[in-house]
């Protein structure tokens, strides 16, 4: 996968995010449950099956931007269950982390930017990146 670097001077940060397609073609895989398992090991057991079951499917809201607005992208996200202990547990696409809803790409280029830049503050890194939301009124 390639994504804009933060360091890309050409391209606002606010461009920098899984697409949409990526995320449509994460869930269809979970659909058709052709979507490869994501660790080797149980992280209740540490044991190393030759095969984990899949479980459940989950829906998750993305939240994706797109020139400086953020859409919500309904994905789907498959749990494993360890056939040794019986845990059960979330899979995560490269794009997805736990509990988080902006996708790797965006989350890393605002810390990165946050943390290259001594004098930067969070204040400052949003009121630079003005960001929008789909789904509200600009005044909020």
């Amino acid at each position: 996968m390639h994504y804009t670097g933060v360091c890309d001077s050409n391209k606002p940060l606010f461009n920098i995010s899984a697409s949409i397609y990526e995320i449509n073609e994460y869930s269809e895989k979970v659909r058709r449950n052709e979507n490869p398992f994501p660790v080797c090991r149980c992280p209740k057991c540490q044991a190393k099956p030759d095969f984990f079951i899949p479980h459940d499917k989950k829906p998750r809201k993305f939240r994706v931007i797109i020139d400086q607005v953020i859409h919500i992208e309904n994905g789907l996200l498959i749990m494993w269950k360890c056939p040794e202990c019986g845990k059960c547990f979330m899979g995560y696409p490269p794009f997805a982390m736990p509990y988080k809803r902006y996708t790797v790409p965006t989350i890393r280029a605002f810390t990165q930017r946050y943390v290259e830049d001594d004098a930067m503050t969070y204040r400052r890194l949003v009121n630079e990146t003005p960001i929008l939301s789909s789904t509200s009124p600009e005044w909020e």
